[in-house]
């Protein structure tokens, strides 16, 4: 595998060239991707928010965001990231394989990531706003 060229149009020039010859794996795990969001989206207004079943609803999408689809999004970005590096073995199945392998390290990091976030937005946004008023 040769390195690519240093320059912005060499450089997606490359990308372009490696999209094109993994196209219909890359559609797939864009179309794997979209499903695994699809339940997270389900949530609509349609039930009162007092209902017990909007409750439900809220804590099983909570968790389905926080114990599976990081879990298949870390799978999509690794499996992107071995057909860019052309690895022998690389297949659409090991979007999955997180689950079987890393998971717990895969659901504390996207934990870790909403905390800093969170605590960032707190730090920074709501002191933002104190000042401006």
């Amino acid at each position: 595998m040769e390195a690519p060229q240093i320059g912005l149009f060499k450089s997606y020039g490359h990308g372009w060239r490696k999209f094109t010859k993994y196209f219909l794996h890359m559609v797939l795990i864009g179309l794997i991707l979209g499903v695994a969001q699809i339940p997270r989206s389900l949530i609509t207004g349609d039930v009162e928010v007092d209902s017990s079943a909007m409750v439900l609803a809220v804590l099983l999408s909570a968790a389905y965001g926080i114990l599976i689809l990081p879990v298949v999004e870390y799978g999509a970005a690794w499996v992107y990231l071995k057909f860019m590096r052309e690895d022998e073995g690389t297949e659409v199945a090991l979007v999955f394989a997180g689950f079987t392998k890393n998971y717990l390290n895969i659901v504390l990091a996207n934990l870790l990531v909403f905390v800093i976030v969170g605590i960032g937005f707190i730090l920074l946004i709501i002191p933002g706003i104190i000042f401006l008023c």
